[in-house]
């Protein structure tokens, strides 16, 4: 457990004095998730999360997600998410919104430390839980791409990182790479039911056709998570 606290700190450490210095923003993501293995192939998450911008001043969105994924194959696993969002961009109101999302994820072990996994998701985004002609709803759809390499420092500690990329395909009037981000972080097993995972997020914006990032963002995340 020692060890596996060294490099949380370390990995904190490295960022904290010059993470202002190179990005738009540093924001914070403190989260709680739950998960319960239903049977072998099917299993049921929840998760609540806030998120902190603009230098840690803003709380700009808190959502809860409820998920249940079946595992179609040894390597092969299907996900379906439900969001509710409350959030806001600046010091505006907040705004309730609403996400859905269908993901597949590979997963597959490359050595005794080392598994891969890739996730594709596709998710959508509107004002209203169920759209209608009679609602002016605005909807956006978004394709996400997320690779992560992941190493079993110990029995109970694991390192990671992960690399996301994000298409806007639904709701602009052009299809562009949105964003891409990149995790940093490790996971401890507290006891046989807590886990805490303590991680970082290097997330670029773009916009339009641009090749050039219009925003560097910076986040320290949190989750602690039990297994029921």
């Amino acid at each position: 457990m020692r060890k596996s606290v060294h490099i949380i700190i370390l990995l904190f450490s490295l960022t904290i004095c010059k993470a202002q210095y190179v990005v738009n923003d540093v924001g914070l993501r403190l989260s709680l998730s739950g998960t319960k293995k239903v049977n072998d192939k099917f299993t049921i998450s929840g998760k609540l999360l806030s998120r902190q911008v603009e230098n840690f001043r803003l709380l700009n969105r808190v959502y809860f997600r409820v998920g249940a994924s079946y595992e179609l194959h040894k390597n092969i696993e299907a996900e379906i998410r439900l969001y509710y969002m409350y959030g806001r961009k600046g010091f505006k109101e907040f705004t309730n919104s609403y996400r859905y999302s269908f993901a597949v994820i590979y997963k597959t072990d490359l050595t005794e430390r080392f598994s891969f996994s890739n996730r594709l998701t596709y998710q959508t985004t509107n004002n209203y839980l169920i759209s209608s002609e009679l609602t002016d709803d605005k909807t956006g759809g978004v394709v996400r791409d997320r690779l992560t390499l992941k190493y079993k420092h110990t029995r109970r500690g694991e390192a990671y990182i992960k690399e996301e990329v994000l298409f806007q395909v639904v709701g602009k009037k052009e299809r562009y790479f949105g964003r891409n981000r990149v995790y940093l972080g490790y996971e401890y097993k507290l006891t046989k039911k807590w886990d805490l995972d303590a991680y970082f997020i290097l997330e670029r914006t773009h916009g339009g056709t641009s090749a050039e990032p219009k925003e560097r963002n910076f986040f320290y995340g949190i989750n602690l998570g039990y297994n029921f």
